[in-house]
């Protein structure tokens, strides 16, 4: 049983999605599945994502789009693991993105939901960093994620999977805002941890 299930929802993008599985693969921490979900794209996904001889690479495929909480479900249904990390089909995760969160996770409090991390924020067609997040704030983050967001979007977050059952997985009914709704739900009964350093790019376009 692998000890990280990773999410990756996909939407039209194969040609980005390649760089987030390969950012995946080239982790140092090495015991995880990968979940892919294609959510009613167009293009030959499948076949991009077969190139990939990797047993730890699971597909699945929605007929039609539903939307970014229910792929994002969908992964979850599917993973088997006790830890769920996200990862957008256009972002990249630098190669100790796992290993450092799970070494933060290990030594947490029980009570402590999700690890998060920072990121630098990058211009997808020049390759320019825009700007860089940088966590500062841990445990009790219920008041605070009223006001804005000071954990980001799901790329960032490594989660025990137990927790995301318990306060209800993504709202699909949103077109958007779904990650900081379900922070703010698991803010109401846990607690969150961070690693200050950067470990993915976070795409713009």
């Amino acid at each position: 049983m692998p000890q990280v299930s990773v999410i990756i929802p996909t939407f039209n993008r194969a040609q980005w999605l390649s760089v987030a599985i390969r950012s995946v693969l080239n982790q140092t921490f090495e015991d995880f599945e990968v979940l892919i979900v294609d959510d009613g794209s167009s293009e030959r996904t499948a076949e991009m994502v077969k190139s990939f001889d990797d047993n730890r690479i699971h597909y699945f495929r929605h007929a039609t789009p539903r939307g970014g909480g229910a792929a994002r479900n969908t992964g979850i249904a599917q993973s088997r693991a006790a830890y769920v990390a996200f990862l957008d089909d256009d972002d990249e995760w630098f190669p100790r993105k796992l290993e450092s969160q799970m070494e933060v996770m290990r030594r947490s409090e029980p009570e402590v939901a999700g690890i998060y991390s920072g990121y630098f924020i990058v211009e997808r067609s020049t390759g320019r960093v825009c700007g860089r997040m940088t966590p500062k704030a841990r445990g009790d983050l219920s008041a605070e994620l009223l006001a804005n967001n000071p954990i980001g979007g799901t790329s960032c977050m490594l989660v025990k999977r137990e927790c995301l059952e318990q306060v209800g997985r993504f709202d699909e009914s949103l077109p958007s805002f779904q990650d900081r709704d379900l922070w703010i739900r698991l803010s109401r009964e846990f607690r969150f941890d961070y690693v200050e350093e950067p470990l993915l790019n976070y795409y713009i376009h």
